[in-house]
Parts: C-alpha cells; sequence; structure tokens
C-alpha cells in the first residue's frame, strides 16, 4: 500500500507507529535530511513522534509503508543528527540493528552502545549511552556496580513467554506503544529493585493472568515485577530491558522500544529554516470508468462512482451496476476486505459449502474469517451466494471497525425489537457512527436484503471513519 502525503505544509509529521517508519527516518538522517523527535503531547502529534520535511519524503512513499500528518502548528521539537551505535554481543542483536537502518560504529566512535552481553568496560560509557538487553545486559550492569540500588532476579536463561505488561505511555521511549501491551521474552529474568532517580518504563501485570503463553517454570515470580527502566547519571544515560528485544529477530514488535532508546541519545543539532514547499505530489492515475447506464440520478450515483474508482467494486458487462439489487454475502465480504487491506494468508476455508464458494472470493473470505470479521452459520455453512441481510452486513462492519460495545443495546430504531439480539450493538454502534440509516419511518427492516447500492454507501462511510 501507497502511504499517502498531503502537501499543505512544509513539514510532517511521521507517526511512531511502525518499524518502516524507523527504518526512513535512518535512511533521512544518513543522507543528511532534518530529523526532529517531538517532545510533548498536542492533539493527534505524540512525544516520541517524527518531524521530517514534506520534500524528503516525497520519494519514500512507495518504498515505506508511514503515517504522515502535515504539521500545521509549533510543536516542541529536538533535532537530531545520525546515531552512531555500537553493539556487543550476539549476531541477533547486530542483524536487528542492521535491519532498521542504524550505522554501526567500534565503540570508541559510538554515541550509544547496544549490549546482550553479560560483560561491559566501565571506561568506554563515559559520555555514551548504554542500553542493556535481557538477562545479560542486566547482569553487565550488575555486575559492575554502576547504579546503587538496581538488583535483578529471575529463573534462568532460555525460559520464555508472553506477558501482559503495562507501558509508562507518556515516556519518549515507550512512543507508539499503548499503556497495555504483550511483550515477550527468553531471558527468565525481572528487575526486583529500581534505583531512586530511576524512570520505571515497563511492569510486568499484577494479575494472575499475566503470563499469558509460553515454556517458563517459575513464571509466577515475575508476577508485578519491573521490565524496563532508564536512568541518567552524570557521564551517562543506562536503560535496561530485562526482556530480550531482538531475540532471533523475532520480536519485530518490540524494535521500536530499542529505536526509541537510541534516537533519545542521539546528539542534538539546529532547527532547519523552513523551505519554500514547492512540492506537488504526483496526481494517482484515475482509472477510466465505464459509462453506467443505470446510475444516473441514483441516490448513491457518486458513492458507486468513488467505490469503483477505489476499485471496491465493479459493474457488470452490459454497463449496468444494479444499484438496487441485493449484494451476495460473498460480494459483500470480498468488498469489506478492499476497503479495509487485510492481510492473511490463503488458509483453506472450513465451512461445510466450501466448494460453493467462488475462486474469485475464497482468499478475502479466508482473510476475513482469520480477522474474525465473518465466522458462518452454527451449522457450519457460509452460504455464499444467498443475500446478505441488513443486519448481517451491520455486524460485520461493525466487526470490521473494531467497535466498542456498550451495555445499552436500544438502538433507537422504532423496529428494535424485530432486530436480532446478536445484531443490535452493531446497529446501535452503526447508527451512532452515521454509518446506517433507516429505510423510512425510522425502521431499520434487519431481515431485509441489502442493497448494492447501501452496502456501497456504508462500506465508504465506515472508510471515512
Amino acid at each position: 500500500m501507497k502511504s499517502q502525503i498531503q502537501a499543505s505544509q512544509t513539514k510532517q509529521v511521521l507517526k511512531n507507529v511502525n518499524n518502516d517508519t524507523v527504518k526512513l527516518v535512518n535512511e533521512l538522517l544518513s543522507q543528511g535530511k532534518s530529523v526532529g523527535i517531538v517532545q510533548e503531547n498536542k492533539g493527534d502529534i505524540q512525544k516520541g513522534d517524527f518531524v521530517v520535511l514534506t520534500k524528503d519524503i516525497a520519494a519514500y512513499a512507495d518504498k515505506y509503508y508511514f503515517k504522515a500528518i502535515p504539521l500545521a502548528n509549533i510543536v516542541e521539537t529536538r533535532w537530531i543528527s545520525k546515531p552512531k551505535v555500537a553493539h556487543l554481543g550476539t549476531g541477533q542483536l547486530k542483524f536487528s540493528l542492521n535491519e532498521l537502518g542504524f550505522t554501526l560504529v567500534d565503540q570508541a566512535e559510538a554515541e550509544v552502545l547496544v549490549s546482550d552481553s553479560s560483560s561491559v568496560n566501565v571506561d568506554n560509557l563515559i559520555g555514551k549511552s548504554y542500553i542493556g538487553l535481557g538477562r545479560n545486559g542486566l547482569n553487565a550492569i550488575f555486575r559492575a556496580n554502576l547504579l546503587k540500588g538496581f538488583e535483578f532476579g529471575g529463573t534462568r536463561s532460555g525460559h520464555e513467554g508472553l506477558l501482559k505488561a503495562t507501558l509508562d505511555d507518556d515516556h519518549i521511549l515507550t512512543s507508539g506503544y499503548n499503556k497495555d501491551e504483550l511483550l515477550y521474552t527468553t531471558s527468565g529474568a525481572w528487575i526486583t529493585k529500581v534505583p531512586e532517580k530511576a524512570e520505571v518504563i515497563a511492569t510486568i501485570h499484577n494479575s494472575d493472568d499475566f503470563y499469558v503463553s509460553g515454556w517458563w517454570p517459575g513464571h509466577e515470580g515475575a508476577k508485578g515485577q519491573t521490565l524496563a527502566f532508564t536512568q541518567k547519571l552524570d557521564n551517562t544515560t543506562i536503560t535496561l530491558f530485562a526482556n530480550d528485544l531482538t531475540f532471533r529477530a523475532h520480536t519485530k514488535n518490540s524494535y521500536r522500544l530499542l529505536a526509541n532508546s537510541i534516537f533519545a541519545s542521539a546528539n542534538e543539532v539546529s532547527e532547519p529554516v523552513d523551505p519554500p514547499n514547492t512540492w506537488v505530489p504526483t496526481p494517482e492515475p484515475q482509472p477510466e470508468l465505464p459509462d453506467l447506464k443505470d446510475i444516473s440520478k441514483h441516490w448513491a450515483e457518486n458513492q458507486i462512482l468513488k467505490a469503483m474508482k477505489l476499485k471496491l467494486i465493479n459493474g457488470y458487462p452490459d454497463n449496468t451496476f444494479k444499484p438496487n439489487n441485493p449484494i451476495s454475502r460473498a460480494e459483500l465480504v470480498s468488498i469489506v476486505v478492499r476497503a479495509f487491506d487485510l492481510k492473511g494468508d490463503k488458509a483453506t476455508l472450513s465451512f461445510k459449502d466450501s466448494n460453493e464458494i467462488g475462486d474469485w472470493a475464497k482468499e478475502a473470505i479466508a482473510k476475513a474469517v482469520q480477522a474474525g470479521i465473518i465466522n458462518g452459520y452454527d451449522d457450519g455453512t457460509f452460504r455464499p451466494n444467498e443475500n446478505i441481510r441488513r443486519s448481517e452486513i451491520a455486524v460485520i462492519i461493525a466487526r470490521a471497525m473494531e467497535m466498542k460495545i456498550g451495555s445499552d443495546n436500544s438502538t433507537g430504531f422504532t423496529d428494535n425489537e424485530a432486530i436480532p439480539e446478536w445484531a443490535r450493538a452493531a446497529v446501535k454502534y452503526l447508527k451512532e457512527q452515521k454509518i446506517i440509516e433507516g429505510r423510512g419511518d425510522n425502521q431499520f427492516v434487519p431481515n431485509a436484503n441489502a442493497t448494492r447500492a447501501e452496502a456501497i454507501v456504508m462500506i465508504l462511510r465506515m472508510i471515512e471513519k
């Protein structure tokens, strides 16, 4: 998917939401381009997001997937140079740093030392930042006696598991993460005591179900313990993670915790002077649309044309769209999958009537099943060629939007009691979001077939949300 850039401002905010953004930032810094790190929360902009020049990212819309927001207001920003990083320890750590685009140098030249080694030369830390990973990273600092009041415990290396963790979501080192996250470890370690002036950035849940899965005998001792902290000393900053952020390069969800820690230690440079905004995005080629014979003056004419431009749906070979015809379950699911660009593999469908699903729809239906958007009927069938009812389409769209279900499922439609209980929460949610409307006399008509036009209008409204 191509990244979208609105060229209304000279600067853009790159949201710190994925590893592609880290790779783009490192590539820009390698080329001497200006990159800043946001230091405050303001509206949709969060501490730890990146500020770049609009003209500098135009060429990367196809190479990296990133989310860019035009920067219209002043936001506190720290402009940085490309961090010089030295890796101490395993090849898997070196591989992960290279994969993220960091420049690796010798220890003497480095600004940041990243280590999963069990030893460290204290003299090499002067004037640098140290990031320690896993049991070995903790042990290196403990044995060097660098942090008064720091202690760690655990079982043994190789004990692994997926943990529920609570992050300080207002800290720059956890930028891009939620307060509650699932984090992986394979070091069997946790932090039992934190230095007095340290900033704790991640803790293991204190609930009985904190341990989600894995193989970790004695994991009970990790309950409620510290997972990561950072502390500034007179001549260095030490950040320690008890979990393995780069284990076998599998823990990619944790990569940005490492990247954030590195960028936070980069040298500061002067803010760039705003250049004139001369970049104009190359217009996307517009597909040639057929001259449909049956949508002129139809109430959904504009939405139908928009959906066809977005390649969500096609007309018929005879240049008709048949907007008032019912839409099948297979057609509807295929459109929703395209609208959300859902990912997934070509899993084998287990419905009893899978042989009735057309080849054109099988991949989309498999993706929808994996995403939890559809699950078929109680008798194990999917019924791909049946017309979809308005209540069914409401549930599918609401699931795709990851709706928040409330306790009050009164929809406000006059035929609320006719709406199946399993659909009321979805109907109520979509009505509140102004995605669905009644058909007349404020009736939802849940068991009526949804038309092709109605389906397209609902899905476009869903996309715009």
